[in-house]
């Protein structure tokens, strides 16, 4: 019974955390995924040492790619989400990242499904 009682203060408790959740949605907003977007993934496993991901971006910034998401998988694996990209754009990234040192696992491009 005494929860009840105090319901104004909890009233205003969900208020403030609800106005501090609109504000931080319009100052910096949502980032969508592969799946609102559509764009690419690639998966990778280097064959020896896994380099940086600072690497891999400095790598890559030639090819014009705009932000690279890069999520490490495992002892040596990657993958890789970025803008879509056609196969020629595709054999450049491996020929890049160095081909005879990684296996590709998968690359598939994802269509904005859900955003459609």
């Amino acid at each position: 019974m005494r929860i009840v009682s105090h319901y104004k203060i909890y009233f205003f408790i969900s208020g403030i955390l609800i106005l501090a959740s609109i504000l931080s949605l319009s100052f910096w907003g949502l980032k969508f995924g592969l799946d609102f977007t559509g764009g690419s993934l690639m998966e990778i496993e280097f064959l020896n040492e896994r380099p940086a991901n600072q690497i891999i971006q400095e790598k890559l910034a030639v090819l014009d790619l705009g932000q690279i998401n890069i999520q490490l998988t495992g002892e040596k694996g990657m993958i890789l989400r970025l803008k879509d990209v056609d196969e020629k754009t595709h054999q450049e990234i491996i020929n890049k990242i160095g081909r005879q040192d990684l296996e590709e696992k998968r690359f598939e491009s994802i269509g904005p499904v859900i955003g459609s």
